[in-house]
């Protein structure tokens, strides 16, 4: 058996579980964010402020449905959706730190 297929069996066996501990970690991180702002809110403005007071704890929020939607077997596009919504949380959140 191929590293490959060993990996695709153990995810096969592991599936579920694995995402729940995600889902419960990325919650986790979400609340987290959600308390600890960074410095650089304190002088953004406009969307600026927005994306760094809730850009990363919406990513982690987001990332964490789409585990939970894994976990009761939903739909793969609704959860690609919000992994993508994840990213671009996330993106938003990494430009206003670097262009503040």
């Amino acid at each position: 058996m191929s590293m490959r297929e060993h990996l695709r069996a153990w995810w096969a066996a592991h599936r579920r579980p694995s995402l729940a501990a995600g889902a419960c970690l990325a919650a986790a991180m979400s609340v987290l964010w959600f308390r600890v702002l960074p410095d650089a809110v304190d002088d953004a403005t406009g969307w600026a402020w927005l994306a760094l007071s809730l850009g990363h704890g919406v990513c982690w929020a987001l990332l964490a449905a789409s585990m939970v939607i894994g976990v009761a077997n939903g739909p793969r596009r609704l959860r690609s959706g919000l992994a993508w919504a994840a990213l671009a949380s996330y993106a938003a959140f990494v430009l206003a730190l670097v262009t503040r």
